[in-house]
This record gives structure tokens, sequence and C-alpha cells, in this order.
């Protein structure tokens, strides 16, 4: 199983994204990054008010043109947040 899901991570993040139209890319979010709920999911609600930061990116950010007008995501973040202290 683990084998298995080595090998479809591979065949994603090298393979299928060289073959799509626009290029993907893919991007991991660093600590301590502050989070955007329109690039982003996670485990909880994830709102524009709240002051949060990723404490850790366990799957990447695929979109097409990434900052840039005409930007598309095709799949989401996933993270898991953390409460930033400093208010």
């Amino acid at each position: 199983m683990a084998t298995n899901l080595v090998r479809e991570l591979i065949r994603i993040c090298f393979f299928r994204l060289k073959v799509q139209e626009p290029a993907v890319e893919y991007k991991w979010f660093p600590y301590n990054h502050k989070i955007d709920p329109n690039l982003m999911e996670g485990r909880d609600d994830i709102d524009e008010d709240n002051n949060s930061l990723v404490e850790l990116c366990s799957f990447p950010l695929f979109v097409s043109n990434y900052g840039k007008q005409g930007q598309k995501v095709y799949s989401r973040a996933y993270i898991v947040c953390q409460v930033n202290g400093t208010e």
C-alpha cells in the first residue's frame, strides 16, 4: 500500500503535470506562512478573519499562473494550521 502511494505521488508530481496545458506547477507552503483560504484547506475551518499560520503543509497546491492574472487552482493545498499568538 505504501509503495503504491509513493508511486502515485511520483507519477502525479513528475509526469502528469508536464502534460497539462496550461502548465501546472505545485507549491508547498512553508512553516509560518499566512493562510490564504482560496489556496488552502485544512481540518479546521479556515476563515479570512482569523490570524492563523501554516504549521504543516501535507499536500501541495496545484495551480497554473500562480500569482499572475488568470490564475487557476486545480487542487488546494492541505495544511495543518496554528494560531498566531501575536495580536
